[in-house]
């Protein structure tokens, strides 16, 4: 049984990252995508996004409600953000 060179590990490396970001690059969604996902939402053919300090979070707006997502945030995510800030904002306000 032979070991790995410590070269041929890091190809394999390499070569395995370059994968795992082809996949993840497949499974993002457009903002177009998003929207649709969203559209029983009132407001969300509107939907707009920008990303957050240095990049490294999204920010999804729907007429005046904005959250904050991570970067690979789903349409899932963005509605449970959503949800969870409207909960917020009412209790607050009792």
């Amino acid at each position: 049984m032979s070991l790995l060179s410590e070269n041929e590990f890091n190809w394999i490396a390499a070569e395995l990252a370059c994968e795992l970001n082809s996949i993840r690059r497949q499974e993002r969604m457009s903002i177009n995508a998003i929207r649709k996902a969203l559209e029983h939402i009132p407001g969300a053919k509107n939907l707009t996004m920008r990303y957050g300090l240095g990049g490294r979070t999204q920010i999804f707006t729907i007429n005046d409600e904005e959250v904050e997502v991570g970067p690979d945030a789903t349409a899932a995510d963005i509605e449970a953000a959503l949800e969870s800030k409207k909960k917020v904002q009412r209790l607050s306000t009792q």
